[in-house]
């Protein structure tokens, strides 16, 4: 099976944004604080802001915010794994072809942990009640934890 190949497969599995779509947000104190209509849902991995093209960076939501921010501590523990185990970390596989000069193999090493990462975020949010505002996403409940689980 070809890289390409594998790409096709992959892009066919439902995946973890399916589950994340039916998910309710539990908030209170929305009479103080009332949140955007899109906020008491989920919808999409991308945002529109300021692009014509979806983008997952600058997350305007926060399941995005706090898939944003896991996905970044992983990505940092993988590149300390990566560098430290002497690998190089811009010669990937799969991300290869779709990013310059960038630790692309950090992303290959990635894949597998990101279902980690996903279900956590998954408990993260049907175990809450958020509380507006939300100001950054180390103010969500758990989330500044959130590695403990996953770490090597």
């Amino acid at each position: 099976m070809s890289v390409s190949d594998f790409r096709r497969v992959a892009q066919k599995c439902p995946g973890v944004f399916s589950v994340l779509a039916i998910l309710a947000i539990n908030w209170k104190g929305l009479n103080q604080h009332p949140v955007p209509d899109e906020w008491l849902g989920y919808s999409t991995r991308s945002t529109m802001r300021q692009r014509k093209s979806p983008e997952n960076r600058r997350a305007t939501h926060p399941i995005n915010a706090m898939l944003n921010y896991a996905y970044g501590m992983l990505e940092v523990q993988t590149r300390i794994n990566v560098i430290t185990k002497g690998y190089d970390p811009t010669k990937g596989i799969l991300h290869g072809e779709k990013y310059n000069d960038c630790h692309t193999f950090v992303f290959d090493q990635m894949e597998p942990s990101r279902p980690l990462v996903d279900r956590r975020i998954i408990a993260l949010i049907k175990d809450n009640t958020f509380l507006p505002p939300l100001t950054s996403p180390l103010t969500l409940p758990g989330l500044a934890d959130l590695t403990r689980s996953w770490r090597g």
